[in-house]
């Protein structure tokens, strides 16, 4: 009978259908600055109360509409300013480009000239030009680097 009596508590406890609520899970804590820390789950969801601004008077109107204007023609001016040193940047350059043009130019006429001066039928015999290639072999031989510096004594010797 014992039995019989578990099995129909069994069936009742099945037809309440006892739903237990699921665990909230942790969640990090909402800190705002002059206030006790709240977990999220406890915050309800409010509307944040919007505070009304006092409407402005027609002085501060009229105080900002001419600040306005002021601030647009200063602007206006700045563009005007920055454009005009732009254009005097790009002329400068512009000029500096034509200087070095012209002096890369005058220096390729010069090498062409030198060139072209130089006259292709030397009468110069081979036997004297080679005299020549020897004096100059001799000079440069002549010159001699100094003699080298005397070694110190950790040099000289190896320490163990």
């Amino acid at each position: 009978m014992a039995n019989l009596q578990e099995l129909q508590d069994l069936e009742n406890l099945e037809i309440e259908n006892v739903v237990e609520p699921a665990p909230k899970p942790l969640q990090k804590l909402k800190i705002k600055k002059g206030e006790k820390p709240v977990t999220e789950d406890a915050v309800q969801d409010e509307e944040p109360v919007k505070k009304t601004r006092k409407p402005k008077t027609e002085k501060q109107l009229e105080v900002f509409a001419r600040a306005r204007e002021k601030m647009l023609l200063n602007l206006k001016e700045r563009k005007e300013k920055q454009a005009l040193e732009d254009a005097q940047r790009k002329k400068e350059i512009e000029e500096k480009v034509v200087a070095k043009a012209i002096a890369i130019k005058k220096k390729q006429i010069k090498a062409k000239a030198i060139l072209e001066e130089i006259s292709d039928d030397d009468d110069t015999p081979i036997e004297e030009i080679k005299k020549i290639a020897k004096k100059i072999a001799v000079k440069k031989a002549e010159i001699e680097l100094p003699p080298p510096k005397p070694l110190t004594l950790f040099e000289r010797y190896k320490f163990i």
